[in-house]
């Protein structure tokens, strides 16, 4: 039927009703919000992951500065001298503990450069069986913190390693 020229039979197929953008709106918001849960997951094991590379350095500077003077000392070096590392299993091991900062140097344990906790435990200098080569069990543990009061809760690297030298 035709009214004035203009058909009154009109068909509005081209928007969406309310229930449709209601349902649209909680996909969206549902999708958001898990991602937004993603999201401090991954900063959470983006962190971990640059502590325990920085721990894995750490260690390294350390056992490098021990080799590169195996008989020096120095307030900066965390490992005793080769010589020192006597006993002939890890049971009569020398032993300790440091605070160090990113580079591997002792740190007072005050101090905001403090990041980690190595403790370490080295033997076998002395050994009959292979002489002038000492083992080590370095262990980097952070944050500092906990690492003193509950070393067991912290976050560890570890390395074991030998190294040679003279007398």
């Amino acid at each position: 039927m035709r009214r004035g020229g203009v058909s009154s039979n009109r068909v509005f197929g081209g928007a969406f009703s309310l229930t449709e953008v209601v349902l649209a709106l909680a996909v969206f918001s549902l999708a958001i919000v898990s991602l937004l849960g993603l999201m401090s997951v991954a900063l959470s094991t983006q962190r971990d992951s640059v502590m325990e590379t920085a721990a894995a350095n750490v260690a390294a500077a350390i056992i490098n500065q021990r080799r590169a003077a195996p008989e020096a000392t120095s307030e900066n070096i965390v490992l005793p001298r080769l010589s020192d590392m006597v006993g002939v299993d890890a049971n009569s091991a020398a032993s300790g503990s440091e605070v160090v900062d990113m580079s591997g140097r002792k740190v007072p344990s005050a101090d905001q450069q403090a990041q980690f906790l190595c403790q370490y435990r080295s033997w076998g200098w002395d050994d009959p069986i292979t002489p002038h080569l000492a083992r080590v069990h370095l262990r980097v543990l952070w944050p500092v913190e906990l690492a003193r009061r509950s070393p067991e809760r912290a976050e560890s690297y570890e390395v074991f390693t030998m190294m040679a030298g003279e007398r």
